[in-house]
């Protein structure tokens, strides 16, 4: 069935036969382009739920009637708006496939809403794409975007070979959690039932696995870079309270390995927004655009980990960009 799925993308001819197969084929793709995502999610740690809408605005270079998008089966639609109207869709077997209420010409775009939910796979394969935990007897909610993760938590075209152009990313969680992701914070908001909404912009191309959240009762601190052109930028690092202490020291080689990149590579890719570190309870590290996650067992406080802090660093080059 992928074998026809794809002849269909390139526009060969294929037998009656086959057209109707693929018709009906739930996963069978048409290719898209993604230039936009919003995220709309609240994270409840009691629960260990989120749940609200994904936003996916994509061109259909070569038209159709359908789309898919990935979404692993243990989360629930609820319901697709597609421009302003409800949409037929189904989900099964990864895949969230939603009819258009006319055949799309080529070089269309589609605006569509899904409104989901549900409590992803903490542990696939070991791998940790999304889950709830905690540190000192307070939660954790934090994701993993290692290649094809995306969908465990959220629909996309999840895939490192698409990039939207840019991504807005709101995270309500219970305060005092603080929650935080790709690109720059631009509002937060204090909410009547006690969460607060956390607001996030990304204005450089991103792909799914690298979009990500963490949220726990971060303590927050950080310097302005100034970069090889005379361009400022935040460093932004958020750890466990317990850990500050020990960040402070083990943080403070990143201004030097910017410089020493900059110096390599060329201006850092993303210095509208930031470079930051983010803690999180899993013992490992991810590139994560803008925001490298960082397990605990890596910040001793003694820079021993100076080696892993700037592999890291490098992939916001090599890897992101």
């Amino acid at each position: 069935m992928p074998t026809i799925s794809r002849r269909i993308g390139r526009g060969a001819a294929v037998s009656a036969a086959a057209a109707i197969i693929v018709l009906v084929n739930p996963t069978a793709r048409v290719p898209i382009d993604v230039s936009y995502y919003a995220l709309n999610l609240r994270l409840d740690p009691v629960l260990r739920r989120i749940a609200g809408t994904a936003r996916v605005i994509a061109r259909m270079p070569h038209g159709g009637s359908a789309l898919v998008l990935d979404l692993a089966d243990v989360m629930q639609v609820d319901s697709v708006i597609l421009a302003g109207h409800p949409a037929v869709w189904s989900h099964q077997r990864g895949a969230l496939r939603i009819s258009l209420p006319a055949r799309a010409a080529a070089g269309a775009t589609v605006d569509l809403l899904v409104y989901y939910g549900g409590t992803p796979d903490g542990n696939m394969g070991g791998d940790n794409p999304f889950q709830f935990d905690a540190h000192a007897g307070v939660p954790v909610v934090s994701s993993y975007g290692l290649p094809y993760h995306a969908r465990e938590w959220w629909p996309s075209h999840d895939t490192p070979s698409d990039k939207a152009d840019s991504a807005s990313l709101t995270f309500t969680v219970p305060a005092p959690l603080v929650a935080v992701s790709n690109g720059r914070l631009v509002a937060t908001d204090s909410n009547a039932d006690g969460t607060v909404t956390y607001r996030w912009k990304v204005g450089y191309p991103i792909y799914p696995d690298v979009i990500s959240v963490a949220a726990t009762n971060f303590t927050h601190f950080g310097s302005r870079y100034v970069g090889i052109g005379g361009d400022t930028m935040p460093l932004d690092f958020y750890v466990f309270p317990e850990d500050e202490a020990k960040a402070r020291v083990s943080f403070s080689v990143i201004e030097s390995i910017l410089h020493s990149y900059e110096a390599l590579f060329g201006p850092y890719p993303f210095r509208r927004e930031k470079y930051g570190i983010v803690e999180f309870p899993i013992h490992g590290y991810r590139e994560h655009q803008t925001i490298t996650s960082l397990g605990a067992a890596w910040i001793t406080g003694d820079r021993r980990n100076d080696r892993t802090l700037a592999h890291e660093v490098a992939h916001q080059w090599f890897g992101n960009l």
